[in-house]
């Protein structure tokens, strides 16, 4: 079976934008419409409340005790483990990207595919929100590299799985590290203030480049084929790509 993996997680704050979002499903309609037009796999929706509920997608309901960006990983990998029929999968983010092309029949097992931007993984957008002795040391060596989106991951189930117990593993290290004071702050924010809730809000984009570039460097695949230029807002999809992200 085919997935596309989405979810609404409304019970906290977004971090990027201090408010929570609403659990409105019509939110959802563009990447529905154009996953069940295209290809017609399964979609299927993490959310934290019951109104979360419309045609074209499957609603799993899920609880969210840190940031959304977070919590959307280990929804994934739970899913995913309890969910063996599942083959191929694909999770995006639920507000901002569209099927353009059918990724299915192209997909190459024990490939791993991720979204990308324009930008280098150094950019100063990521040195703020980034930092402590493991994210330096990645910086140093890869900051001249093409910077990638966690918005868009692709692959076997297998290898999904694994990416997402990546990701929740390393956050939790970096939450013990806080605890400790040890390498403090590595996936929060830089204006985080030392007497401030070690549990501050944390985004995914630092860890998601550290699991691609370092733990799936050999299986990795991103470019034009996967999506089209972030934020080129491209619906003519000049690039012929599967994904269309901004």
């Amino acid at each position: 079976m085919n997935l596309v993996l989405t979810s609404l997680l409304t019970a906290l704050s977004d971090p990027q934008r201090p408010v929570k979002m609403e659990p409105d499903p019509n939110v959802l309609g563009t990447l529905v419409e154009s996953v069940q037009g295209i290809s017609g796999a399964l979609v299927v929706v993490l959310a934290t409340d019951p109104q979360v509920t419309g045609p074209g997608f499957e609603t799993v309901q899920v609880d969210q005790t840190i940031s959304p960006y977070i919590q959307r990983w280990l929804g994934i990998y739970r899913y995913l483990r309890d969910h063996p029929e599942v083959e191929m999968v694909w999770c995006v983010d639920g507000t901002d990207v569209e099927m353009m092309k059918n990724p299915f029949p192209e997909m190459i097992p024990g490939t791993v595919y991720v979204g990308s931007e324009d930008g280098k993984t150094g950019m100063k957008w990521m040195r703020n929100n980034f930092r402590g002795r493991l994210m330096n040391k990645f910086f140093a060596r890869h900051g001249n590299h093409q910077l990638l989106n966690a918005g868009i991951l692709g692959g076997s189930r297998e290898d999904v799985m694994r990416f997402a117990h990546r990701m929740i593993s390393m956050w939790e290290d970096s939450e013990i590290d806080a605890i400790a004071k040890r390498d403090r702050h590595a996936f929060v924010r830089k204006t985080v203030t030392d007497d401030r809730d070690l549990h501050e809000p944390v985004l995914d984009m630092g860890i998601f480049n550290v699991v691609a570039r370092v733990d799936f460097k050999t299986k990795i695949s991103f470019g034009s084929h996967v999506n089209t230029q972030f934020k080129g807002f491209d619906y003519a999809n000049t690039t012929g790509s599967w994904w269309r992200h901004k």
